[in-house]
């Protein structure tokens, strides 16, 4: 079952004629608000109470994160299921439209899910952002960085990524309060913000998404009487849409097979009379397809070399975010300068922003913004239109069909499906 009431309120909630823009109740922000409160945790803020099937209290909470699996994408694969499961899910899910954070994308929202703090807070914003301690422009999912030939190479000096990245604020508060916390993680996805905000979880090894499944139902009976909270995260979704496109026959073929597998989880859970389970299921953004010859080669159309700031070795600061939503740190004397001719340049693929004006349009909230953030963010963000990019000349792009991190419907609107047992 659709929740209109969210359709409804998140559809006009627009920044301009080209852009949506985050909801200020219907916003995935606010899910880990209500997961705290579900366990009698004071909070600021919760989703609305109509994204929820029934007002009532859980011990068992399972989170399920399907990495790119945006709204349309979701409804036009539930409607392709096959009847008897499709009639299932309609029955047992109330399922809610929400808006991602921002920017959209795996590396500000995942940091979220995993350590309850929003990337203005914890200063982990994108794939590439600059980092004062690396001094370049850097990937902390992989701790490496690009050199002057856009090279990615290894960091070759100690990071302290238990600085980099803050422990789970979100998991110690859970523990703090009696409710044990079960990630389940694969071995062969091990990032140091898993390992750094697992510091208070227990720890499950898993190879696949039907293993996760399986286990989470498992730790639910064994301690059915104590409160949990479990985490799980599919990652295949997105990357068959990067390569493939975002309504692929391959992504197609993936969500499928999530569906059929979160349709064998709610059917165990009621067979095995598991009545005090909630299951909330949702994603960290969509993805948004485009040709190579609509992006735009910033480089090619003007002179960045007088606008980048520079590093500790005088070497300009590269781009960082993506080519959906292009990050620069920009000289504080030419700003004015760079967006009149940047603006210019962009007409027809995108629109300059400056960091201000993402603060003043409830994009970042300047009250919670950390030194690491004020340090480390650039002061220009360049959104591509629907189906645009805007970037620089990278080899590594052309292998990609679909991207995220702008502020297109497709991107920035996820699902949030509830089951109450």
């Amino acid at each position: 079952m659709f929740n209109k009431k969210s359709e409804e309120a998140v559809k006009d909630c627009k920044l301009s004629e080209q852009f949506y823009k985050p909801h200020t109740d219907y916003n995935l922000k606010y899910l880990l608000n209500s997961i705290l409160n579900n366990y009698g945790i004071t909070v600021d803020k919760s989703l609305p109470k109509d994204c929820f099937k029934k007002n009532k209290k859980y011990r068992h909470t399972v989170l399920i994160v399907l990495d790119g699996l945006g709204i349309e994408l979701f409804k036009k694969n539930l409607k392709l299921m096959p009847k008897d499961i499709k009639d299932f899910l309609d029955k047992n899910l109330l399922i809610s439209e929400v808006t991602s954070i921002f920017p959209p994308t795996t590396t500000s929202v995942i940091p979220f899910f995993l350590t309850g703090l929003l990337p203005e807070e914890s200063g982990f914003y994108d794939w590439w952002q600059y980092e004062y301690h690396v001094d370049e422009i850097f990937c902390p999912f992989r701790n490496t960085y690009k050199n002057v030939n856009n090279e990615e190479l290894p960091v070759d000096k100690k990071i302290d990524f238990g600085e980099i990245f803050f422990k789970s604020k979100i998991h110690k508060e859970l523990t703090e309060n009696n409710v044990k916390v079960f990630s389940y993680v694969d071995p062969s996805y091990t990032t140091p913000i898993n390992v750094i905000s697992s510091t208070f979880a227990n720890v499950v090894e898993t190879r696949r998404f039907t293993e996760q499944c399986v286990k989470c139902v498992q730790n639910v009976k064994n301690n059915y009487d104590e409160n949990t909270f479990h985490y799980l995260y599919d990652p295949n979704t997105d990357g068959a849409e990067h390569f493939n496109g975002v309504y692929s026959v391959m992504s197609f073929r993936i969500v499928e097979n999530l569906l059929f597998e979160i349709y064998q989880l709610i059917k165990e859970v009621q067979d095995e009379k598991l009545e005090n389970v909630q299951i909330l299921i949702t994603a960290d953004h969509g993805l948004n397809d485009f040709k190579r010859e609509d992006v735009l080669f910033l480089e090619k159309h003007m002179d960045l070399d007088k606008y980048l700031k520079e590093n500790k070795e005088g070497r300009n600061i590269g781009f960082g975010g993506s080519p959906r939503e292009c990050i620069l740190h920009i000289k504080d004397d030419l700003l004015d300068d760079f967006i009149k001719e940047a603006s210019e340049v962009c007409k027809g693929y995108g629109e300059v922003f400056t960091l201000e004006m993402m603060y003043d349009n409830g994009f970042f909230n300047k009250d919670i913004v950390s030194e690491r953030f004020e340090r480390d963010m650039g002061n220009v963000i360049i959104c591509a239109y629907d189906h645009k990019c805007i970037w620089f000349d990278d080899e590594k792009n052309k292998k990609f069909k679909a991207l995220h991190g702008g502020l297109s419907y497709d991107e920035l609107h996820v699902p949030l499906m509830s089951y109450r047992g």
